[in-house]
């Protein structure tokens, strides 16, 4: 199912999002 596919991609790109707006903030 299309899901099971997609959930690895979604976790991924949720977590890059976090990663790179938290290097983004974390500048002083």
């Amino acid at each position: 199912m299309w899901v099971f596919r997609d959930f690895p991609a979604r976790i991924a790109q949720h977590t890059i999002d976090h990663l790179h707006r938290s290097l983004w903030i974390d500048r002083p």
